[in-house]
């Protein structure tokens, strides 16, 4: 076990960019027993650019939707429900009665 005043110079002696690392580990230390819970709070940032190949087309979808060309939850709810009366609900009758 080290004394906190060795604690204390050791983050005396750290750099202004591993100042955050060290107080990020400090604050997962005191924060949590739990080891996952932890190792979440200590995980890294996300900093990587959210680039529209890379994201599975969430950029195109928020562009979409905020050119309104987006629809509302209601129509989908509408548009699936019509479907499941027409094709897709003989589908699915016909797969179930195979079985």
């Amino acid at each position: 076990m080290y004394p906190r005043a060795t604690l204390h110079r050791l983050v005396d002696f750290l750099s202004e960019e591993d100042l955050t690392t060290a107080g990020r580990l400090l604050i997962g230390l005191t924060m949590t027993a739990d080891a996952v819970e932890r190792a979440l709070l200590l995980a890294p940032m996300d900093d990587e650019s959210d680039m529209d190949d890379e994201d599975g087309g969430l950029t195109e979808a928020r562009g979409e939707l905020a050119r309104g060309e987006g629809i509302s939850t209601d129509e989908m709810e509408r548009s699936l429900a019509s479907e499941l009366r027409g094709p897709l609900a003989t589908a699915f009758a016909t797969r179930f009665e195979e079985t």
